[in-house]
């Protein structure tokens, strides 16, 4: 179990060197979302959606977003204080903003006194 959790961590940092800055802010994700601007999205990172399970974490519930994943194979949509562990383990590719990525070691990182 320790190896898939480092191994996730890993991946996690190699993605998050590949994650474009548009993706820092989610006022632009936000903004008119359709499935299309997803699927562009996902081939701009080079992610095959057929082949791989990908989670998008979001700061706040989204409707429109949700709408717009919703058809999409293997594409999960979670908010960052719903995160889960078999999330985490189900997914190969873990796409998140700067601002959700805070609320988690906010909700779930430890505090030191």
């Amino acid at each position: 179990m320790n190896e898939k959790i480092r191994e996730l961590e890993d991946a996690r940092k190699q993605f998050m060197k590949n994650i474009p800055s548009y993706l820092s802010t989610e006022k632009e994700i936000q903004n008119e979302i359709k499935t299309k601007k997803i699927l562009d999205f996902l081939l701009e990172l080079k992610v095959k959606n057929s082949t791989t399970k990908i989670l998008f974490v979001l700061t706040k519930p989204n409707k429109e977003f949700w709408l717009a994943t919703r058809n999409l194979k293997n594409v999960e949509v979670t908010v960052a204080n719903c995160l889960n562990l078999s999330q985490l383990l189900k997914t190969n590719q873990i796409i998140l903003s700067n601002t959700s990525l805070e609320l988690i070691n906010l909700t779930y990182g430890k505090s030191y006194a």
